[in-house]
């Protein structure tokens, strides 16, 4: 939060249709948020565009008094509104002794469900961005998946805040256990997956990967089906996971190397054997008290 100590500095703070009024007149624009910095500067935050020709932006603006008079000191453009992206989180935090613009940007990446982030600082004195990045792309987690601009080496206490930041975010995927499970069963049955691909009415084995925890949950947003052995689900554009009654072990059934052809369909036939379609169109027999499987 912003602060102010002095009685003088309150005094001198602008009303937010104040700051508005001003705005408006300087720029010729309407801001959607603003805040009194100093009393000498005021942060803004505009959208420009057109909502109907997919062509929003998010745009920060700071205008300076200097011998009684506001004008422009800076803006710039902090990120897109369309497609999954957005800019959020926009406040002024005290650092020490120095005022800064800090905000979130989240850029989508299309179907495959990829984006990244971007956690800045922008720094009211002297207009230098402090920023950290994460990128996202399903399948590929890792232990440490931040970018630190290179300023933020100098600044311990930014880059402390902007990692608190970042890691509190909920679109923060950090490696667990559901990822490196199925990394590992994908590695265990790389040649298994490449050779049922090329593959038709020919029996391949697996080797399904099995624990005793349960790190997912069966729920009514994802195909599920079950017999007197097996509970499974598909998880959407992920794995296809399942419940080992006998054994009471949870396993991994079916991993995705591309994210663009997920099991939508799941049910179980007269045999006992698990009956899989992707989203491509793909049919596939598991037989899972074998560990095999069939391309249809």
């Amino acid at each position: 939060m912003m602060e102010f100590t002095s009685c003088k500095q309150q005094s001198q703070q602008l009303s937010d249709k104040k700051r508005s009024e001003l705005f408006s007149k300087i720029c010729g624009l309407t801001p959607e948020a603003s805040f009194q910095v100093t009393p000498e500067k005021i942060a803004y935050y505009v959208v420009k565009g057109s909502k109907e020709e997919m062509d929003l932006t998010g745009w920060l603006f700071i205008l300076e008094k200097k011998e009684n008079q506001w004008t422009e000191a800076m803006s710039k453009e902090l990120g897109d509104l369309v497609f999954g992206s957005s800019v959020d989180s926009i406040q002024i935090v005290k650092l020490g002794e120095k005022s800064y613009v800090y905000y979130e940007t989240k850029t989508g990446g299309g179907n495959s469900g990829n984006y990244s982030l971007f956690f800045g600082l922008y720094d009211c004195d002297n207009y230098e961005l402090y920023g950290i990045d994460y990128e996202y792309v399903p399948g590929e987690t890792s232990s440490n998946p931040f970018s630190a601009s290179p300023n933020l080496s100098a600044s311990p206490d930014l880059k402390s805040f902007l990692e608190e930041k970042a890691y509190a975010s909920p679109n923060i995927k950090i490696e667990d256990e559901a990822d490196k499970f199925e990394k590992n069963f994908l590695t265990e049955n790389n040649a298994a997956m490449k050779k049922l691909k090329k593959s038709s009415k020919e029996w391949v084995q697996f080797i399904p990967i099995r624990t005793k925890r349960a790190f997912f949950e069966f729920d009514n947003n994802n195909p599920v089906a079950e017999n007197d052995s097996f509970k499974v689900i598909a998880l959407f554009k992920g794995a296809v996971m399942g419940y080992d009654k006998q054994r009471k072990e949870y396993l991994m059934i079916w991993g995705l190397e591309n994210h663009y052809e997920w099991v939508d369909e799941l049910s179980f036939d007269a045999s006992g054997n698990l009956l899989m379609h992707d989203v491509s169109g793909w049919g596939y027999t598991v037989d899972l008290n074998n560990n095999r499987y069939m391309k249809n």
